[in-house]
């Protein structure tokens, strides 16, 4: 069983990178990626253009740009459906890695562990993820405060860092 910092740490940061390959694997073999990229870049500018519009108070080109609403929107729902095809593909294989995984590798308590330490306390959001998993506590000597991350926290830190990276590599932002 892996139980401590640092084998924890990096059994974690290596989920989290199986996680980013794996979604953006799917997301490359489910969606056109370079038909998404041209379609958010399309609905981005229009989106800019209404908002300069509106805000110089161009009523032309504000109503010429409210006769393409409805196919921006549709553009839109479009690209929402195309985003959801991978996260649907890879819903079920991340829940088997949290539910089944995590257990067989770190036991039935890995909620608890504490899966890395942070220079300092992330208590600073009032809402569960970061109040209720981040605890302080002082060594024997008393002068020493540790803030330790729990594996919840630490694979959402490492996974939006390492999905960023994946993204680039494969070419899909």
């Amino acid at each position: 069983m892996i139980t401590g910092i640092p084998d924890l740490t990096l059994v974690i940061a290596g989920i989290s990178i199986a996680v980013a390959i794996g979604s953006g694997v799917s997301r490359r073999l489910l969606t056109n990626v370079e038909e998404t990229k041209r379609v958010s870049k399309e609905v981005s500018v229009y989106q800019k253009e209404l908002r300069q519009a509106m805000m110089k108070k161009d009523k032309s080109k504000e109503v010429k740009l409210k006769k393409k609403e409805a196919q921006m929107r549709r553009m839109q729902g479009k690209l929402a459906r195309d985003n959801m095809k991978p996260m649907f593909a890879f819903f079920i294989p991340l829940m088997l890695i949290w539910w089944v995984g995590l257990p067989a590798l770190v036991g039935p308590n890995w909620q608890s562990l504490a899966a890395a330490s942070s220079p300092v306390s992330l208590n600073i959001l009032p809402f569960w993820p970061l109040n209720s998993v981040t605890s302080e506590s002082v060594t024997e000597s008393g002068t020493v405060i540790v803030h330790s991350i729990s594996v919840f926290v630490w694979y959402m830190l490492a996974s939006f860092s390492f999905q960023g990276v994946v993204s680039k590599i494969l070419r899909l932002t």
